[in-house]
């Protein structure tokens, strides 16, 4: 369960100049996306991290990626094209998609270019 609550309460005693600085500005922007479930504003934030923040993500954005695949199997019929998934999860390369799937107990077949939704919509994919 996602604590919004506490948050919320943390947010009502920032001073406007916290609010102003870039790192919070941005762990701001972070929290927004998802608390409200917007996981491709949550990577494109993360592709585009300032300072280091993108290594304080790094604890967990693998599970966000995870959570936002699961719902991109169950929402895409029959299938839905590797390309856009690795915009979507903003990865590297195809190569990068493949070895991210397959941590997950997901195969694909890089020559038809898709993932099949339907093979896949019922199992249980390892975070």
């Amino acid at each position: 369960m996602k604590e919004t609550l506490d948050v919320a309460y943390l947010l009502d005693e920032l001073v406007p100049a916290a609010i102003s600085d870039e790192c919070m500005g941005f762990s701001l922007m972070i929290w927004d996306a998802w608390s409200m479930g917007n996981y491709i504003k949550l990577l494109r934030l993360y592709a585009k991290a300032p300072k280091m923040s993108g290594y304080v993500m790094d604890m967990f954005i693998d599970r966000e990626r995870t959570e936002f695949l699961i719902s991109i199997i169950k929402a895409f019929r029959p299938d839905i094209k590797l390309s856009l998934l690795i915009n979507w999860l903003q990865l590297e390369n195809e190569k990068a998609l493949i070895e991210f799937l397959k941590q997950r107990g997901i195969e694909v077949d890089v020559s038809e270019d898709v993932l099949d939704c339907r093979k896949y919509a019922n199992i249980n994919i390892k975070f």
